[in-house]
């Protein structure tokens, strides 16, 4: 028994790479958010302008995982994983010494193709790993993204509270690549995954030619996108609208999106022990309920420590629906996982890059709406998850 359980730890253990590719991911796009001001004194670039290098990062992240399938026919994830990393180093290296809008344009979007491009293969790597409970391995890899995004500010702000030039997050982000490259040069590259058959290269009709499969994945996908886009409303835009009308102070705008993330990760590691004991539908549909009441309770209410106490719940609420959504679509399709892995995580991404417009278009008209919008696509988003267990009940048996 202990034999067993050793060995399970073991399965987990060798996929740290993995997971700390999610954490680069979160890294990288976030440690310049809280020192724009001071970025922008130094180098004598306007903080708006200069806030583009965030949707870039993102563009070019949703670049490289829609284009990271073709360099699976050719050669090894680890290969494509360590090769996008040598790359990554010298293009964060410029960033050092970058005073030009447009170099921050173009390092940003090249910086977000490569790590979409690792996101993907590392993703792919713990989709295909040894471990059985995918749904808990799936929600602990996807746990170290909330994980680097809370620590991304704080380290930020460190570097410049201790005196040192904002400049060293690159010198930071550095030491971070070359840590992850070394554990996939040292644990990774020895893991034999079954990625063999993904350079068989299965036509379309061969992975998508039954029916049921491929409305489940359509209804997953279409959830991921709501997903991605209520999220995003509630960790970036909610801020503002608490300043706006609740009259929150810097700090406590702050705090929102930090407890939300804090509880995320509570919330992940609570799903992580439940995974494989609960049906994963069952599972979401609380989730997605509780998102859906502590979100609106956090909306209306006028009292700042219940607005706390409903966003610590909305993020629990949030939290395991992503990697669960994820492990469903993993297990829909026995070939072209690659792919698979590709819709899912695009569609995420397609749902973060929507939310920003969404919330400036509706906030010109109606500003409770344009953040109420975070409860009207989670509450979708609720039914979706019911109609995919429907569909899993009756469609499913003929698979």
């Amino acid at each position: 028994m202990k034999t067993n359980s050793l060995s399970e730890l073991k399965g987990y253990l060798i996929e740290s790479p993995n997971y700390l590719s999610n954490l680069l991911f979160a890294i990288y796009f976030l440690l310049a958010s809280p020192i724009l001001l001071d970025i922008s004194r130094d180098t004598g670039l306007d903080p708006g302008n200069l806030s583009l290098i965030f949707t870039l990062y993102t563009i070019g992240g949703i670049t490289g995982q829609l284009t990271s399938v073709f360099y699976s026919r050719k050669f090894r994830r680890v290969h494509i994983i360590i090769a996008s990393f040598i790359i990554l180093i010298p293009i964060t290296i410029i960033l050092f010494f970058t005073y030009s809008l447009i170099m921050f344009y173009v390092l940003y979007f090249l910086a977000g193709y490569l790590l979409g491009i690792v996101w993907i293969q590392a993703n792919a790597n713990v989709f295909e790993s040894k471990v059985k409970n995918k749904d808990r391995i799936i929600t602990i890899a996807l746990t170290f993204y909330p994980i680097g995004a809370v620590f991304a500010p704080m380290v930020a702000s460190s570097i410049v509270n201790s005196s040192l030039q904002w400049r060293y997050i690159y010198v930071v982000l550095v030491g971070v690549i070359l840590l992850v490259m070394a554990l996939y040069l040292v644990i990774t590259r020895k893991i034999k995954y079954a990625e063999g058959r993904e350079k068989q290269k299965f036509g379309l009709k061969e992975i998508f030619h039954h029916k049921t499969k491929n409305l489940l994945l359509i209804l997953i996908s279409i959830a991921v996108i709501f997903y991605g886009i209520s999220e995003t409303v509630i960790s970036t835009w909610s801020p503002t609208f608490f300043r706006m009308v609740r009259s929150f102070e810097v700090g406590q705008a702050g705090f929102v999106g930090s407890l939300f993330f804090i509880s995320i990760i509570i919330g992940r590691i609570i799903v992580g022990s439940l995974a494989g004991k609960v049906r994963n539908t069952t599972i979401m549909t609380i989730l997605a309920s509780i998102a859906v009441i502590s979100a609106s309770f956090s909306l209306v209410i006028d009292s700042n420590t219940l607005i706390f106490v409903g966003i610590f719940f909305t993020g629990l609420g949030f939290s395991g629906l992503f990697p669960l959504l994820l492990s469903e679509g993993n297990k829909v399709f026995d070939k072209g996982k690659d792919l698979i892995a590709t819709i899912l995580f695009a569609s995420g991404n397609l749902g973060i890059s929507i939310a920003p417009f969404l919330t400036r278009a509706v906030s010109q008209y109606h500003l409770f709406l344009s953040v109420f919008l975070t409860v009207i696509f989670m509450a979708v988003l609720l039914v979706l998850v019911i109609s995919q267990g429907v569909v899993k009940k009756t469609g499913y048996k003929n698979i």
